[in-house]
């Protein structure tokens, strides 16, 4: 696989996830800074779209693809970090009260190694290096 096609591939993969993640960072933000209690529904909804987003990326990066020597270590990690991920979307769709949904937001597994590891893929393959800017999201 050339590097400009692992390149959209990893897009692909990254950004539907990243885009759900900070939108519901935004809404559980909104919700602490506001004074008014979490739209659990929502906040819920945009859980099981993460999960759903962590799946199909596992998936696409899953498949036996011909990454690039100089990332697919990387893409091993990331596939490793993910997993977590799936479980931690499950726990917080099962939250019902805004309290308990907020307490399991903030309890998620820690996302440090794999922004670190996500970084180290957009540079080899010449991506932007905001996680948010390579996915065409404006904050």
């Amino acid at each position: 696989m050339s590097v400009l096609a692992a390149g959209e591939l990893f897009l692909q993969g990254v950004c539907p996830r990243n885009e759900v993640i900070f939108t519901l960072d935004d809404l559980v933000v909104a919700a602490g800074t506001s004074g008014q209690p979490l739209d659990v529904a929502s906040a819920t909804r945009l859980a099981a779209e993460y999960k759903s987003a962590t799946n199909a990326a596992i998936s696409l990066f899953g498949k036996n693809q011909d990454w690039p020597d100089e990332v697919q270590q990387d893409i091993d990690a990331l596939l490793g970090e993910y997993i977590p991920q799936v479980m931690y979307a499950e726990d917080l769709m099962a939250q019902t009260s805004p309290e308990n949904f907020v307490d399991a937001y903030y309890s998620g597994p820690d996302q440090t190694y794999s922004a670190e590891v996500g970084g180290r893929i957009r540079a080899s393959l010449g991506l932007n290096s905001d996680a948010l800017a390579s996915c065409g999201i404006n904050r």
